[in-house]
C-alpha cells in the first residue's frame, strides 16, 4: 500500500521526475558505448532513454490532471530529444 501511495504523490508532483535507477541504467549504457566525459551532451542514446522517460511521465502526470507538472516534464522531454548526440555550445 505505501508503494502506491509514493506513485499517487508522483503523480501530483509538480517538479520533474527524478529516478536515479533510470539514471544509472543510461549511465551504464554510456559507459558501454564507452562515452565518458561530456556523456550528458554527447550521448544520443542518454538523450532518447531520458526523453522517453520524461515523455512517461509527462502522459501519467497529464492523466492524472496534473497539467503543471504534466508541462515540465514534456519540456524535459523536448531537452533531451534535440541532444541528438551533439555538443551543445
Amino acid at each position: 500500500m505505501e508503494s502506491m501511495k509514493q506513485a499517487k504523490e508522483q503523480l501530483q508532483d509538480k517538479e520533474l521526475n527524478n529516478n536515479r535507477t533510470m539514471r544509472s541504467i543510461s549511465d551504464k549504457i554510456d559507459d558501454f558505448f564507452g562515452w565518458q566525459h561530456n556523456y550528458k551532451q554527447d550521448s544520443l542514446v542518454r538523450g532518447i532513454i531520458h526523453g522517453c522517460y520524461h515523455g512517461l511521465w509527462g502522459v501519467l502526470k497529464y492523466m492524472a490532471s496534473n497539467t503543471v507538472g504534466s508541462q515540465r516534464e514534456f519540456k524535459r522531454a523536448k531537452d533531451q530529444f534535440q541532444r541528438n548526440g551533439r555538443a551543445r555550445e
